[in-house]
């Protein structure tokens, strides 16, 4: 296994961690936090691998008939590129395929967003590096590292101190992606925090129904929640999802030696997806 450094900007924090494998399963090595001002320092000779905050990152869906000889990477590009109406060079693109055939979610980053990134969190433009949506990573993380619900669609939110992610899972598959930035809330008013869980509630509709447009009308099995919430907007959520909330729990048969649960490993769970190539 190579080695990886998985990097998750975590409202004014960085986290980062790192996994390495023991007779044959991933395992938790390191997990570290500190913030952006202290200006890191990253080991030589690892690969950074940096989730992209949600809301630098353009979600399309598509759908896209297989055809035998076709490369559909290249297609969807093609088809992210028309919709776009500045010059394609500046932008990257990523596809991801779904657990529905002939489905995929495109994924458009503004090359100059993803540099001023990486300059805000000390990266060098010459250190090996690669990146991918924070909505991404999370699944990643959370599929590798996480006890996972029962059920085909599963709800995953995770909560920083200024932003949210959420992807739908089907068949463990992303289907779909969404975010919320967290302007005003405060966690400790008793209506910020009636308020964040309606939004919660309308976001996760939201998808639901562009999931029903792809062809899937199936209920959500539970909604599974990360990162930092109170009991009370936990309690909140619980109103609006009859079929289950869960806190997420990390595996503790995947914490390397020195770690513990008391490292609220949850809260690296995008860092911990980077690794997960």
């Amino acid at each position: 296994m190579s080695a990886i450094l998985g990097i998750d900007l975590r409202g004014p924090t960085i986290c980062t961690a790192s996994v390495g494998e023991t007779n044959g399963r991933r395992t938790i090595l390191w997990l570290a936090q500190a913030p952006v001002s202290e200006r890191m320092q990253y080991p030589d000779k690892v690969t950074l691998a940096l989730a992209i905050p949600d809301d630098s990152v353009m979600v399309k869906y598509y759908q896209m008939p297989t055809v035998a000889g076709s490369d559909v990477e290249l297609r969807l590009q093609f088809e992210m590129e028309q919709s776009l109406l500045d010059d394609a060079d500046q932008f990257r693109f990523d596809t991801i395929r779904t657990s529905l055939p002939d489905r995929y979610l495109g994924l458009i980053c503004r090359k100059s967003g993803l540099a001023a990134l990486q300059q805000r969190l000390a990266i060098s433009e010459e250190a090996p590096s690669i990146s991918l949506a924070r909505g991404v990573a999370l699944a990643r993380g959370f599929r590798a590292f996480c006890k996972v619900p029962g059920g085909e669609l599963i709800g995953l939110v995770d909560i920083t101190p200024d932003s949210l992610s959420l992807c739908l899972l089907y068949r463990a598959e992303i289907i779909a992606l969404g975010h919320l930035k967290l302007e005003g809330y405060e966690p400790a008013d008793e209506m910020s925090v009636k308020r964040l869980a309606m939004e919660i509630k309308t976001l996760v509709s939201f998808k639901l129904a562009s999931v029903a447009e792809m062809g899937l009308s199936i209920p959500m099995s539970s909604l599974s929640l990360s990162g930092d919430f109170s009991d009370q907007l936990l309690e909140q959520i619980e109103r609006y999802f009859p079929t289950g909330v869960h806190r997420v729990e990390v595996n503790r048969a995947a914490l390397g030696p020195g770690l513990e649960m008391s490292n609220r490993p949850e809260l690296f769970l995008p860092a911990l997806g980077m690794t997960v190539i």
